[in-house]
């Protein structure tokens, strides 16, 4: 899908799986969809130029140390582990579960001794947030790239045979399936919204209503991007 797209469907769902939040803790809220606004584009630093190429400020910096740094990384240490070559064209090795997981784990290995180091305490659990946004972000762009034609292989480099992909063509421009989507998942979080003002029930429920209609309209978003626009 298109960067745009990437944008829109990530922060929609993640305000349906986490809008309870803003409740509760609005920092805590904010650091996760901070981090799905930035971590959602990582996936496509394999492109020689991607949209969080072109982003200045937090984005784009992370944008340049995957694109340089995490990326090959990932790939020297699975190479290493696994004793074969690693694909690092695109929807290679940043297209998978175990690429982002990893990546992501070195932000947070890396990104916590310094905030301890510069004596910046208060900062290091809202970090760790920010950083698990990174990740549902990237797990989140997988999600909406195996809606394409192209699709995916989640579990690469350890299984090379599963791959999920639907119809959506991403250049398409007579393609509106995710504008829909995004209207879809933007009617659901007023829903949820307005639910959670007006109505007072224990936050357990909250999250397992939130939880629940996530995965409905996943569902939904998944089974109409399998049927064939042209049958």
């Amino acid at each position: 899908m298109l960067s745009k797209h990437h944008i829109e469907l990530s922060l929609l769902s993640t305000f349906i799986l986490f809008g309870w939040l803003i409740f509760q803790n609005s920092v805590t809220f904010l650091a996760i969809s901070a981090g799905v606004f930035i971590g959602c584009l990582l996936p496509d630093t394999d492109l020689a130029r991607s949209k969080i190429d072109y982003m200045d400020g937090i984005a784009g910096f992370f944008g340049v140390i995957t694109k340089k740094i995490l990326n090959p990384l990932v790939a020297i240490i699975f190479e290493y582990l696994l004793k074969k070559p690693i694909d690092q064209s695109h929807r290679g090795i940043t297209h998978t579960i175990y690429g982002i997981a990893t990546y992501c784990l070195f932000i947070e290995v890396i990104g916590l001794p310094i905030l301890f180091f510069l004596g910046f305490f208060n900062f290091i659990l809202t970090y760790s947030f920010f950083v698990f946004g990174l990740f549902f972000g990237g797990i989140l762009h997988l999600m909406e790239d195996s809606c394409t034609k192209m699709g995916i292989l989640p579990f690469y480099p350890i299984n090379d045979n599963k791959k999920y992909s639907g119809d959506i063509s991403t250049f398409d421009l007579n393609e509106m399936r995710p504008k829909y989507y995004s209207v879809l998942l933007l009617v659901v979080s007023i829903f949820l919204l307005l639910f959670q003002v007006y109505y007072t029930y224990p936050i357990s429920i909250d999250i397992l209503i939130s939880i629940i209609l996530f995965l409905i309209v996943w569902k939904i978003i998944a089974s109409f991007s399998k049927i064939s626009k042209y049958p």
